[in-house]
């Protein structure tokens, strides 16, 4: 949606650097990336929606199911391949080495949703879910888009921020 000035609202850059450093490089103790901007916040909406959708390809299994079927169904199921059965039945904060979590996207979101930030882990999960049209997202919560637009754009901020913490991500 235009503003004022003609830009797209999706394009404007994260103004308030108070609210999340940009980097784990900002905070005193954290392990950064070894390429520059590897672990740097996107300014816009449409980067961080990018961003979420990569990382939620990544955690998905590309397979769902085995050329056999299911030794015990009465309709002749196929077999669910061990990965997916993983990710459908697993604890994302199941660690996959001592230092890496089996699904880290949907590990950050449940910390997003345990600690203090439930409605913003609900609107990640929301967009995602969505393919990224945070708009219909909007529209079927009846948020206006100017709303939506700023929820959206501090939730995944968050979410990228509980996503590289580095006290979370040992």
């Amino acid at each position: 949606m235009p503003t004022a000035s003609g830009t797209q609202l999706a394009d404007t850059p994260v103004r308030n650097r108070r609210v999340m450093p940009l980097t784990p490089e900002a905070v005193p103790g954290a392990r950064g990336g070894s390429s520059a901007g590897k672990n740097q916040v996107p300014a816009t909406l449409n980067g961080r929606i990018s961003w979420l959708l990569a990382k939620m390809a990544e955690e998905t299994p590309a397979k769902m199911h085995r050329m056999d079927i299911e030794p015990d169904s009465a309709l002749g199921s196929p077999v669910l391949t061990d990965q997916f059965r993983r990710y459908i039945n697993g604890n994302p904060a199941d660690l996959t080495s001592p230092t890496s979590y089996s699904r880290p996207l949907a590990a950050a979101l449940r910390r997003m949703a345990e600690k203090d930030k439930p409605l913003l882990a609900r609107w990640c999960l929301e967009v995602g879910r969505a393919s990224g049209d945070w708009q219909a997202v909007a529209d079927r919560r009846k948020y206006a888009s100017e709303e939506a637009h700023a929820i959206v754009l501090y939730a995944l901020g968050c979410l990228w921020w509980e996503f590289y913490d580095p006290i979370m991500r040992r």
